[in-house]
């Protein structure tokens, strides 16, 4: 027969949980299943945070090398009509267009 695992608390989150669950008027261990699934929940979202942050970061850091090819480009192939044809065409971004301003409602 397997043995089930039931971890222990220390000392004081024990007193800190039964003091704020008796302030609550609620259950302890009600309080302490909040207080975890919370804590993961905003751990979770920290790490899409921080994901987003370095994807963010690799963004502009791609944006600044595409600039600085682009002026060696507009430098290197000035005198080149075609090259400069093709490198507008190959480093064209297209962005999602903008939304227009709705007027408010007359009275």
């Amino acid at each position: 027969m397997k043995k089930h695992y039931s971890p222990q608390l220390d000392r004081d989150l024990v007193r800190h949980f039964y003091s704020e669950a008796r302030a609550r008027q609620i259950p302890m261990t009600v309080l302490a299943n909040k207080l975890i699934r919370d804590g993961l929940e905003l751990n979770r979202l920290l790490e899409c945070t921080c994901a987003a942050q370095t994807g963010y970061a690799q963004i502009t850091e791609a944006m600044m090398k595409a600039k600085q090819l682009d002026a060696f480009v507009h430098n290197f192939y000035a005198s080149d009509a075609e090259k400069m044809g093709e490198w507008k065409t190959a480093s064209h971004v297209q962005r999602q267009p903008k939304k227009k301003a709705t007027p408010p409602p007359g009275p």
